[in-house]
């Protein structure tokens, strides 16, 4: 698990903005369809391992269904150590 998923899991005001969120957007930004509430996701539109702000920064959200995030995240790639 990521220093991200681990920090985030944590915050109150975090999983309040989150709930918020995924409650207000209900279609995919990238498949555009209607998202059952709970497969709603939020996407970091530019991954956390390459964006300098922080986690909460709503600018870098978007609501994703389950199946666009994951192949979204598996064409980002992680970060070269």
């Amino acid at each position: 698990m990521s220093s991200y998923h681990r920090e985030s899991d944590n915050d109150p005001l975090f999983k309040a903005q989150r709930i918020t969120y995924l409650n207000y957007f209900r279609y995919c930004r990238i498949c555009d369809d209607w998202v059952p509430r709970n497969e709603r996701s939020i996407d970091h539109i530019i991954p956390m391992w390459r964006y300098e702000g922080e986690y909460w920064d709503r600018h870098n959200w978007q609501m994703l269904c389950l199946g666009c995030h994951r192949q979204k995240t598996a064409l980002e790639g992680s970060p070269t150590i």
